[in-house]
């Protein structure tokens, strides 16, 4: 079994046993019983109320990493971090944009 074959079998043990909580464990015992998938649940296609409650728990955790990355970027622009990484692919693409742009206006002349 791969790395993520593992990981995900993890989850699936703690949603079942509670310790991620009464939601995961009910929306686990659905997946169980081939009511809902995780898709169906982070889609939103799950109205539950266990469903929507995960998703708010993600978005919550998303935007808290997103503000952590954030931070880090502004303490340390060096940092390996995805959002400075995205920084550095953006001034990468407009770097050659600007490049591809030169060349073009010198075979329009």
């Amino acid at each position: 079994m791969g790395e993520l074959e593992d990981e995900v079998e993890q989850r699936e043990r703690a949603a079942r046993s509670g310790e991620l909580g009464t939601a995961w464990q009910k929306v686990q015992q659905r997946i169980d019983l081939n009511q809902t998938t995780l898709d169906d649940v982070f889609s939103g296609r799950d109205e539950s109320p266990e469903a929507r409650q995960l998703v708010q728990q993600s978005q919550r955790a998303s935007r808290q990493l997103h503000e952590q990355f954030a931070q880090e970027a502004i303490d340390d622009p060096d940092s390996d971090n995805p959002l400075t990484e995205l920084s550095q692919l953006q001034r990468d693409l407009q770097q050659k944009l600007d490049t591809l742009n030169e060349r073009v206006k010198g075979y329009e002349r």
